[in-house]
């Protein structure tokens, strides 16, 4: 049996890669359930896909990613990482995307809301350094208006 702290270890480290179907069919599964093959091998069994074709494929944190999808009748729906349920690769699904018979999933995005960007404290017409923009080398102003030279 793991060691408390190596099992904390590896649960922080731990990546999932979703795939998602053209028929709406996604699965969660763990990095740590693909073996690493060889060069001869015969590839790994990822996802049943029980006649349809693979959309997507990608890492994916449930915690803090969403998903968007587009049917090819204009459908579009997102949803967030922890509503899509956890299985084992090589099994068929969840049933992310509800489509209907004659539509298919044409495009899946993953998107994370950027921490950085509510953190931006640069105000307009100032550099980062919090100095203004026309101000350069002594404290001489750049003159912002046409060169009365006529260059």
């Amino acid at each position: 049996m793991l060691e408390q702290d190596k099992f904390a270890e590896m649960a922080e480290r731990e990546e999932f890669i979703l795939t998602v179907s053209d028929r709406g069919m996604g699965q969660l599964a763990s990095a740590y359930d693909y073996r690493v093959t060889g060069r001869g091998g015969q590839g790994i069994n990822n996802m049943d896909l029980r006649g349809a074709n693979v959309a997507a494929a990608f890492l994916f944190d449930p915690a803090l990613d969403e998903l968007m999808m587009v049917s090819d009748a204009g459908q579009i729906i997102r949803i967030h990482g922890a509503g899509i349920s956890w299985r084992r690769r090589g099994g068929k699904g969840v049933i992310v995307f509800d489509v209907g018979n004659d539509q298919k999933v044409v495009s899946v995005a993953r998107l994370r809301e950027d921490s950085e960007a509510d953190d931006d404290d640069t105000v307009e017409g100032t550099d980062e350094a919090g100095t203004p923009a026309e101000e350069v080398g002594d404290g001489e102003a750049v003159s912002s208006g046409s060169d009365e030279s006529g260059l």
